[in-house]
């Protein structure tokens, strides 16, 4: 393991992994991980929200590297979004919930993200903007099913982000080295 400033990091680091299933891993689980106004969240109900709404973004096509702008106050929904869309290697972008339709439309236009996760109380801000804005997918914090399983299978993972890199031609990214696949990278052309 590869130590930086004398902290040993591993060589694959998810915080999801570092912040909340190393406690459940740990016999931890039935610790409060959130307290918030009255209601507590254990790290072991953190980990299965958190998996269940990263499985709802894989199953919208949210692959690794896509990111996914969270519109939503703070409150635990928002942390289990966060976190979700870490455990499959997306990437999450904060918006603040203060941005009016103009700053938003913005941020949603130089983000490159390919999903919204938001709530009813800001969907006026987003029906606004809509017809201007580039075809993402909406996602709303208290619409996702309870049916979807509470774990994210490693493997199933990667070879979803295999087939989406060879798809899209190794990057889904616009900016350099897009299109490139990791055995082309730093050749010249």
């Amino acid at each position: 393991m590869p130590v930086y400033n004398g902290l040993a990091v591993p060589e694959q680091l998810n915080i999801a992994d570092y912040t909340v299933d190393c406690h459940v891993r740990a016999g931890r689980g039935d610790l409060v991980a959130i307290h918030y106004q009255d209601q507590r969240v254990t790290f072991a109900e953190l980990q299965a929200a958190a998996n269940r709404f990263g499985n709802a973004l894989r199953g919208l096509g949210v692959v690794r590297g896509d990111h996914v702008l969270t519109l939503l106050p703070n409150r635990p929904e928002t942390l289990v979004s966060i976190l979700g869309a870490m455990k499959i290697g997306a990437v999450p972008v904060p918006v603040s919930t203060l941005y009016r339709a103009r700053d938003l439309e913005a941020v949603v236009f130089n983000s490159d993200a390919v999903a919204l996760v938001t709530s009813r109380e800001h969907l006026a801000v987003i029906e606004e903007i809509r017809p201007r804005l580039p075809p993402f997918t909406r996602v709303l914090v208290d619409e996702i099913p309870k049916t979807l399983t509470g774990k994210i299978k490693r493997k199933e993972l990667r070879d979803a982000e295999e087939r989406a890199a060879a798809r899209e031609g190794g990057s889904r990214s616009r900016g350099p080295g897009a299109g490139q696949t990791p055995t082309t990278r730093g050749r010249s052309r």
